[in-house]
């Protein structure tokens, strides 16, 4: 079941019609980058902790994203990549990589909830936080529909201690 979020090998619908969006479409990427940024905070620090304890000693690939080091490593990659994004070209207006973006978060939580959902739900994560982001991956369309539901499903039968 840890096969990975569904990711294209080809550039999001939003690059390809970089330039010839329109306003309706650039609202909407506007939203997500918005969006993007407040998940991008929680996420990031539960990588943070991820680094600090031993929550995470794998050294599989992160969704598409190899970069031949350990999963804490390149999920906090992955976490520096999309504030860099969020912080040069979306700041200044320039929404076109917002799909992309949520697909490397999604491949961070596609990680953590695969193969650390119990540590994390051990050190009393709020299954919640998970369940907004995984709901707006599927409302934006990010990943692949049926793999973010089989992330979900796990997630929405939790039962609280």
């Amino acid at each position: 079941n840890c096969r990975g979020a569904g990711f294209s090998d080809s550039e999001s619908e939003a690059d390809a019609n970089a330039g010839f969006l329109g306003e309706e479409e650039e609202d909407h990427l506007f939203f997500m980058a918005r969006e993007l940024k407040y998940h991008l905070q929680l996420t990031s620090a539960i990588v943070g902790m991820a680094r600090q304890t031993d929550l995470c000693r794998c050294n599989y690939v992160i969704g598409r994203w190899d970069h031949g080091e350990s999963s804490v490593d390149s999920m906090g990659r992955l976490c520096t990549e999309i504030s860099w994004w969020l912080t040069d070209e979306a700041a200044n207006g320039s929404y076109d990589a917002s799909y992309e973006n949520w697909e490397m978060l999604l491949a961070v939580w596609d990680h953590l909830l695969c193969f650390h959902l119990e540590d994390l739900t051990d050190a009393g994560f709020d299954h919640d936080v998970a369940r907004r982001f995984l709901d707006r991956c599927l409302q934006f369309r990010v990943g692949d529909p049926a793999r973010v539901k089989q992330l979900l499903d796990p997630l929405i039968h939790v039962v609280a201690l």
